[in-house]
């Protein structure tokens, strides 16, 4: 096998049915098998669009976040985010932990939290 980093190997599978040879790259902490793709990153500018279009819509349904996403697919439509991958991200920054001897939170992660107790005011306290 090859080395793709530190945290993962490289394996070279060959079929006994065919002639070449299938890579796959298998988790070097659980060796569980391939590494799912977590799909393409959130740059700033995503993220501050995903936080604008979820403070003005407060979504409290899962209709909620796929209107959110259709109208951010309007803005990057090369992403092809779902409203599940939305929710997912925007609930990672709403719950992201203040380093520690680190005062300072970053400007996203503060409007995330912020938008994230008017979501609970809004529902009465239920984030479900």
């Amino acid at each position: 096998h090859e080395r793709v980093n530190k945290n993962y190997v490289k394996i070279r599978i060959f079929s006994p049915l065919s002639t070449s040879a299938t890579s796959i790259a298998m988790s070097r902490s659980t060796g569980k098998g391939p590494i799912k793709n977590k799909g393409p990153t959130y740059r700033s500018g995503e993220i501050d669009c995903l936080l604008e279009l979820t403070q003005e819509k407060i979504p409290i349904s899962g209709e909620d976040w796929e209107d959110i996403a259709r109208q951010h697919n309007l803005r990057y439509p090369e992403k092809e985010r779902s409203g599940d991958s939305l929710k997912r991200k925007f609930f990672s920054l709403a719950k992201t932990k203040a380093r520690t001897g680190d005062p300072t939170i970053p400007p996203a992660i503060a409007k995330a939290k912020q938008i994230m107790r008017d979501i609970v005011e809004e529902t009465d306290g239920s984030t479900g």
